[in-house]
């Protein structure tokens, strides 16, 4: 019978995130100089953290902007302000939303 995993308390756990924007073909920036780039980056973050102050500014910032808190923060969505980001053309809403997602 295997033996019980000794239990880690969440403060000493941690959550590790990759994303990836750009693109690999290096043929693509022949047609496209924008399409030059592939950045990969990582978030470490203690799991108690993430779990409970990461969560939720992230859950606020989505609810003070799109009403919701259920949007994927895709970084071409937002800069091409499509989708749920359509919101940040709006002139009266753009420079707060804008300063508050991007910083």
């Amino acid at each position: 019978m295997a033996a019980t995993p000794p239990f880690i308390d969440s403060s000493k756990r941690y959550r590790l995130f990759f994303d990836e924007t750009g693109n690999v073909d290096l043929h693509a920036a022949e047609k496209d100089p924008n399409q030059r780039y592939l950045s990969l980056t990582a978030l470490v973050i203690r799991q108690d953290r993430h779990d409970s102050d990461t969560t939720n500014q992230l859950d606020t910032l989505k609810g003070n902007i799109f009403g919701k808190q259920n949007v994927i923060l895709h970084r071409r969505e937002i800069i091409d302000a499509k989708g749920d980001f359509a919101i940040l053309r709006m002139p009266k809403l753009e420079p707060s939303s804008t300063r508050n997602l991007l910083h």
